[in-house]
């Protein structure tokens, strides 16, 4: 089971201090395969059963409330998440605590996401490509700048005081991670970024999966802004807050759609302006040739048909020169073929 082999990767990092690793089998129907698994690695095993509260976040805010309830608290300076499916690098633990020591004012830490599958297909090298350039363009580039990185996924680490101060991590949308990330900004915490630390999750493959894995963001996005909106709105009006970084972040929860209303109101206006100005030349179609209002009635259905599609163009390359500039500048790191890297 690929839980086993995350367990290993995480038995074998390089790193001298305590790692301690509770594995959290939820809603579980395998015939307790996944519990044996952890047993039979040496680890603490929690079962989780409920048939409404299901998901990655209910089993995150399970595993650490048994850390606290047991009295572990003091046993541990920092906490760490995955999923089932992801690897670690074998310096990621090392990487993450040396970034912790060299950032003194840094609570949370996030990382360098890969991923295990990226040849596969066209559908699992899309998401890598994504989340590439998520770490290694968006997060590096904040962190060069010195402002905060967002968590994305899994590979993140966070100290006792973040622990307590998310009331044992209360966030319970289908985007915890989003959630999560917008609650660090609103309380103006700094999330590091340690491109050193590298981890690996499995992308899907096929159609139907993404399909549904999307929707479920979609419906997480919501809920998030739903949570955060009128927090959002009221510091995009306070004087003293730094606008830019709200804004990214606001763009981080709805970037398809504020890509869309963008070119949508790129499109409304020019469209607006042919109109009038040919609304202008028929009103005094006595001083200009009849023909040549036919003309600039033709160049006007022209406009309206052919823009959306430029614009959809503009959209495609500009999708294309970002994945070519993600690949080339992670290469190296990328698990695939030149071929498949094309």
């Amino acid at each position: 089971m690929v839980v086993g082999k995350l367990i290993d990767s995480i038995k074998a990092q390089k790193y001298d201090g305590i790692i301690d690793i509770y594995l959290v089998a939820d809603n579980c129907t395998d015939n307790r395969k996944t519990y044996n698994v952890g047993i039979e690695k040496g680890i603490t095993v929690l079962e989780r059963f409920h048939n409404t509260l299901k998901g990655g976040n209910f089993a995150i805010n399970h595993g650490w409330r048994y850390i606290r309830d047991n009295n572990l608290l003091d046993k541990y300076d920092c906490f760490c998440n995955f999923d089932a499916d992801n690897l670690l690098d074998e310096n990621w633990v090392y990487e993450v605590n040396k970034t912790f020591d060299f950032y003194k004012d840094i609570e949370v830490v996030t990382t360098y996401r890969n991923s295990k599958n990226y040849g596969d297909n066209w559908i699992s090298s899309a998401y890598s490509i994504q989340f590439l350039k998520e770490s290694d363009i968006i997060n590096k580039g904040r962190a060069t700048l010195n402002h905060s990185s967002y968590i994305n996924g899994t590979g993140f680490c966070i100290t006792k005081k973040i622990f307590e101060q998310t009331n044992w991590w209360d966030f319970n949308s289908l985007s915890h991670d989003i959630e999560f990330t917008q609650w660090l900004m609103l309380n103006k915490i700094k999330t590091g970024y340690t491109e050193d630390a590298c981890f690996y999750d499995e992308q899907p493959i096929d159609f139907k999966n993404s399909w549904k894995q999307r929707m479920r963001w979609c419906v997480g996005f919501k809920q998030v802004w739903k949570i955060y909106r009128s927090k959002m709105i009221k510091n995009m009006f306070t004087f003293k807050v730094n606008k830019i970084k709200l804004w990214v972040n606001f763009t981080m929860i709805f970037p398809a759609v504020i890509t869309l209303m963008i070119n949508l109101l790129f499109y409304l206006i020019t469209s607006g302006l042919m109109v009038s100005n040919y609304i202008v030349n028929y009103l005094n179609s006595s001083l200009v040739m009849v023909e040549q209002v036919n003309n600039y009635l033709r160049d006007l259905i022209i406009y309206f048909t052919t823009t959306p599609l430029v614009i959809l163009g503009v959209i495609f390359i500009n999708y294309l020169l970002w994945g070519f500039i993600v690949v080339t500048r992670n290469k190296k790191s990328i698990q695939a073929t030149s071929w498949q890297k094309i």
